[in-house]
């Protein structure tokens, strides 16, 4: 009883709401503003609380699994986000800043709480499959602001951002622009990504160090 009156509120909602298309969709609770040009689009999808601007011409959004809560702000024209199914983001904001650039976050994707900034020309954030993202988490692939020489020459382009599949990223951590983490991989609590780490390795601290290679991990608690 409770999906059908979700379904028909998402119905009656999407009568009042332009450029979002649904297939089998849940939609509740939302505020959008959606220009003209560009489109949503929610396939298999539950999302509620969630707080959507996308501004320019030609952005396209689509949106599969699980989004509670969050932020969603497309800025500038031909830029993508694509989530795929199986994904459970909470707390999760996305920003998307420039043009032709794009945000891909792969199946059964988890997220405790999330900021992702991708900014610039043609630069972009991938996320594997599986991957399981903590509380406090940031993805940049960005400085978001311009640091200039005297002539004028930005010195710090956006570059783009490499996460394999089944990475762990802990509590707090942070993964800067131009890093690309291996399958596999796990980032402590607390750390901060700036160069690449290879797979099946667990890094900690700031300055990030390895401490252990060759290793594995699972989504199931300890019970020993």
């Amino acid at each position: 009883m409770k999906n059908i009156i979700k379904k028909l509120l998402t119905f009656i909602i999407l009568l009042f709401v332009k450029n979002i298309k649904t297939e089998k969709s849940i939609f509740l609770l939302c505020k959008s503003r959606i220009a003209t040009t560009n489109t949503l689009k929610l396939i298999k999808a539950y999302v509620s609380r969630l707080n959507i601007y996308i501004d320019g011409h030609d952005n396209k959004a689509s949106i599969s699994g699980l989004w509670r809560r969050g932020e969603l702000v497309i800025l500038g024209n031909n830029n993508n986000l694509i989530i795929e199914e199986g994904c459970y983001l909470t707390n999760t904001r996305i920003t998307i800043r420039g043009n032709n650039c794009s945000i891909a976050i792969g199946k059964d994707v988890t997220s405790g709480s999330l900021y992702m900034a991708c900014m610039g020309q043609g630069n972009y954030i991938t996320i594997g499959d599986d991957c399981m993202l903590s509380e406090n988490v940031n993805i940049w692939s960005t400085d978001s602001h311009g640091i200039y020489d005297m002539k004028d020459n930005l010195l710090n382009p956006s570059k783009p951002v490499k996460i394999g599949s089944h990475v762990w990223l802990g509590k707090g951590s942070s993964v800067l622009k131009g890093a690309t983490i291996g399958d596999g991989a796990i980032v402590g609590m607390d750390t901060m990504v700036n160069k690449d780490i290879i797979a099946n390795t667990l890094v900690v601290g700031t300055p990030m160090r390895t401490v252990k290679e060759n290793i594995l991990w699972k989504r199931g608690f300890i019970d020993k």
